[in-house]
């Protein structure tokens, strides 16, 4: 049997008709939308979101009028794809912690001319670097003195230039300002205290004074945070807050047996930490929770849920995912592992107490 195909003497077919409409209809609905997204979009992010729209996300985001100094954090340090801030609420200005190793910061105070200022302008810190080292919290070189700028979501590093003054006390720090977008998103601060760190970066061309003068706040550590009453048979969740925001311990309703003062500290890096690089956390109660077991080692009832943030640690991921929390069996007299719940995509790491 032989097929023969008929030929439509008149050019298209109905159905090729069909589908150039349908087609059509698409592209032009597709056009559209693009239109009115890039409308929409303010001058500045157009070009990102064009970008966004047509080839998927972005690698590297830079924040609005970022002048070219700036530097992202480090790639060693590590910084989940959507970090999840925890609730700070005894937290030194409400914000983690650039990088765990430097044990001090200081917010750099910004008025309203600084704020406004155009990206890429001199602007000029004092700090005592002096009583700092005097201190032992800084290094005699004064290589542990950074300039960070927090943008809503990361920390970003600025070149700095910082030199004592001639006939005065006190360190002239200068770097450059990023903009008035990121002044009002963000935070500028001071770090140091870490007695490990590399060759700071330094800012070319920086001049040795600026008339944009800056001030500096109180003085944010590491260390025990205020002390805290858990109620007794407490019908609602019960937190504690590291001072530095990174630590969250939370106690379910039921709360302990009686009232409870509890404070929370987290432990520097290099502070002879078994674990190497990664801190950990004192909790101190008074009067203990329960009965202590053989080692005096009280045991919570009910559990406590800890939640930790490693956003910005020196560590690498793989150490985070393979880390191990110990708890002590008072029956047996033996110390277990506690099952942690690492969350890659937000950057913590849960684990409850007392787990048997």
């Amino acid at each position: 049997m032989t097929t023969k195909v008929r030929r439509n003497p008149g050019g298209w077919s109905t159905s090729q008709k069909v589908v150039l409409v349908v087609m059509g209809g698409v592209l032009v609905a597709i056009v559209a939308a693009l239109v009115l997204v890039i409308k929409s979009a303010d001058v500045s992010g157009s070009t990102e979101l064009w970008a966004t729209v047509m080839f998927g996300p972005t690698p590297t985001p830079t924040p609005p009028l970022l002048v070219p100094d700036a530097r992202p954090t480090p790639g060693y340090l590590y910084w989940p794809p959507h970090p999840q801030p925890l609730a700070t609420p005894n937290a030194p200005g409400g914000l983690l912690w650039w990088d765990a190793r430097f044990a001090y910061r200081r917010p750099i105070l910004l008025d309203d001319v600084a704020a406004g200022a155009p990206a890429g302008l001199w602007a000029q810190v004092l700090f005592d670097g002096e009583q700092a080292q005097r201190e032992g919290k800084m290094r005699a070189d004064g290589a542990d003195l950074r300039v960070l700028v927090w943008d809503g979501a990361n920390w970003w590093e600025i070149p700095r230039r910082a030199q004592p003054r001639r006939s005065q006390r006190g360190w002239k720090v200068i770097f450059h300002l990023q903009g008035p977008a990121l002044a009002r998103a963000g935070r500028y601060y001071l770090y140091y205290g870490c007695p490990s760190a590399t060759p700071p970066p330094v800012a070319d061309g920086a001049p040795d004074s600026s008339r944009m003068l800056l001030e500096t706040g109180a003085e944010e550590g590491v260390e025990w945070g205020p002390t805290v009453t858990w109620t007794a048979h407490s019908t609602t969740t019960q937190t504690l807050v590291s001072p530095d925001g990174r630590i969250v311990i939370s106690c379910p309703p039921g709360g302990p047996q009686e009232d409870v003062r509890v404070r929370l500290r987290t432990v520097p890096i290099g502070e002879g930490n078994i674990l190497g690089v990664l801190p950990d956390f004192e909790l101190h109660a008074d009067p203990p929770p329960g009965p202590p077991g053989p080692s005096g080692i009280a045991h919570w009832q009910p559990p406590l849920v800890v939640t930790i943030n490693w956003a910005g640690l020196p560590v690498d991921i793989h150490d985070l995912e393979s880390w191990t929390y110990f708890a002590y069996d008072e029956d047996s007299g033996t110390w277990y592992s506690v099952p942690l719940d690492f969350d890659r995509e937000r950057g913590l790491i849960r684990l409850i107490t007392d787990q048997l």
